[in-house]
This record gives structure tokens, sequence and C-alpha cells, in this order.
């Protein structure tokens, strides 16, 4: 607990390993410290808030992975015959779907030997940490006048910042590789965990924010619906029955030339409180996983906070590429404000 902030405020520090839970599940367990209201009536058990995560919609066309071990919930005996008495009378279609299912999980596990942008591409020990506010309502105006959606809007502009950071070091940015976990829980699984797949993609860096809200959205919408990430649960007992040192070098091999990683997670909807002091701001601070930062959006009661993980090594003026982020979501925030205005 931090006291003596302006105001007769105070702030917590939380640290949590991901090895215990993942971010969804962090915000989860936060949640249910917290109240509904500045002074409740009756037991916390009563008037706690609902978790985000039962209230969390299943990802279109996604199955969730399930709790315990992924060799619990391999496809049963009947499962296993309907898909050969499937691939015995449909040969050519159950060849393609196989055939895209190997894709998906190749390009799931595919190595990355190093970063594509040309200025961030020390690793190190060493992190720095930023936040930035944004308006939620602003982030939302810019989802409607795209057509994307939250998250796409939210990538453009660490996508537009970054190509800033670039111009402003004199370095080129035409790509980007980001690396985005994609929650996969249903509603079932225990709060604890890690119940996500981590998705790899490269984003053109577009100098028009409308283009780069685009492009975030059709590279993001193939990830949603890719086959692979149904058989996470699956890939994930494989690799557990791999030596430890193999794992490690896999793992390390798939992350190490990720530029930026991005994590987006819901909040309460709703003001929260405690020990009747209104809680203003939650900001992560996620790990960069192997990248050059870590932008992490954590939205609450129509608020848009934003923390920022730097790899020290990779960001030595971590103020400066904060400044370019900043400018970054404003110029997709304005897309937005235009909309309103050429509407009669």
């Amino acid at each position: 607990m931090v006291e003596g902030i302006e105001g007769e405020r105070a702030a917590f520090v939380i640290k949590l390993h991901h090895a215990l839970i993942d971010g969804v599940g962090g915000v989860a367990v936060l949640v249910h410290l917290l109240d509904p209201h500045r002074r409740p009536a009756g037991t916390r058990a009563s008037t706690s808030p609902a978790s985000p995560v039962t209230e969390r919609k299943q990802i279109d066309g996604v199955p969730a992975s399930r709790g315990g071990s992924p060799l619990l919930h391999l496809p049963d005996t009947r499962h296993l015959f309907e898909a050969a008495l499937h691939a015995a009378s449909h040969p050519a279609e159950s060849l393609d779907q196989l055939r895209s299912t190997a894709e998906s999980a190749a390009r799931l596990l595919a190595p990355a030997g190093r970063p594509m942008s040309t200025l961030m591409t020390e690793r190190g020990f060493g992190r720095r940490f930023e936040v930035l506010d944004l308006s939620l309502g602003e982030l939302r105006e810019a989802e409607a006048a795209t057509g994307g959606t939250l998250n796409d809007v939210f990538v453009a502009g660490v996508v537009g910042g970054l190509q800033r950071y670039h111009d402003l070091h004199g370095a080129n940015l035409d790509s980007l590789r980001m690396l985005m976990p994609v929650n996969m829980r249903g509603g079932a699984e225990p709060v604890s965990g890690n119940h996500f797949v981590p998705a790899r993609f490269v984003v053109q860096a577009a100098r028009d924010p409308g283009e780069r809200v685009r492009e975030v959205h059709r590279v993001a919408g193939e990830w949603k619906h890719a086959p692979a990430l149904g058989l996470s649960d699956m890939l994930a007992a494989g690799l557990n029955l791999l030596p430890d040192p193999l794992v490690t070098a896999l793992w390390g091999s798939m992350l190490k030339g990720d530029d930026c990683c991005i994590t987006n997670v819901p909040g309460p909807p709703f003001e929260t409180y405690l020990a009747g002091a209104q809680v203003e701001r939650i900001y992560a601070f996620a790990p960069p996983s192997g990248a050059a930062l870590n932008v992490a959006l954590v939205t609450l009661a129509g608020r848009a906070c934003v923390g920022i993980n730097f790899d020290a090594a990779a960001v030595p003026d971590p103020a400066k590429l904060a400044a370019c982020l900043d400018e970054g979501f404003g110029e997709v925030v304005r897309l937005g404000r235009t909309d309103k205005e050429e509407t009669p």
C-alpha cells in the first residue's frame, strides 16, 4: 500500500506471477476484493460484483478450453468414430480441413528469429513503466466510425505510436510482429491458471489511421477463427511430454522475434470501492514476454487505463515512446470525432 498521494489518496501495488494466474483471472480476483458501493450493506459475499470472467462471452467459432489436465479432455471414442466415418465419406473435405489445421498449428508454433523493428532490437532484464489515461467513450466512437472493434482501435493506436517513435529516431518501420493473448475461457474454468493462447501476427504499419484499424481487424479476424486455437489444450499436452530444455528452447524461439505484446482485459463497467474509497484507475504492467514492450489496456467504468512495461535495453527512452503512443491513440480517436462532425 502506497500512502501520501496528492488528494489524500492511496495506491495498491499487487504482483502476481503468471505461473499462478493470467490477466483475466487476475482482474477477476481483484474485483472480488472490491465493493460496488462506497458503504455496502450486509456481507461482502452478497455485495461483491460479478466476476468479468463469468460475464465474458465465448470467442465466436472457437471452443473454450477447459480446466484440469489437457489429457482429460481429448475426444472420446464416440466422437473419434464419428470423425473417422465422416473422413471416409468425405475424403477431399477432410484432407482440406487437416491441411488447414496443420498450417494453423504451424503458424502458432513457428519460430521468429528476430524482431521486425530495426530500432528496438536489444533485450535485457531491466524494466521501466509508464501509464496513459484514455477515454473509453472516445475509443468506442472510433470503433463505431471505423467498423472495427475496441481491440482493433487500441492495437491501431499502438502501431501508430510505434511508427511515430521510429520516425523520431530516423528509423523506418514497415511492419510489426505483435503477440496478443487470446482469452479461451468459457466460464467453467477456475479463476487460477492460464487460459489463453499466444497469437502472433504481422501488422503493416500504414500511415493512415483508418487503414491501420482495417489492417488490424483483418489480421486479428484471421486469428480469431484459426483452427489451431481450438487445439490449444492438445498442443499444450504434447509440449508437456517433451523434455524441459526442449520446451524452453521452443517457447523462446516463438517469442524472441516479437516486437510488441498487447493485452486487453475488461474490468468492471461500474464504479468500485475499496474500504470506502473509490477505485479511480487500474493499471496492468504485463510482462513483455520477449518483446520490446507490453501495452496493456484495462477498462474501468468508462475509463481506459493503459499500463506500459518496457524492456529498458530495447527502449532506453520510455517517456518518449509513451508520448508517441499517446499521439498514436489521439490519431485514432480523432476518427470518431471526424465521423460525428460529418453526421448531419
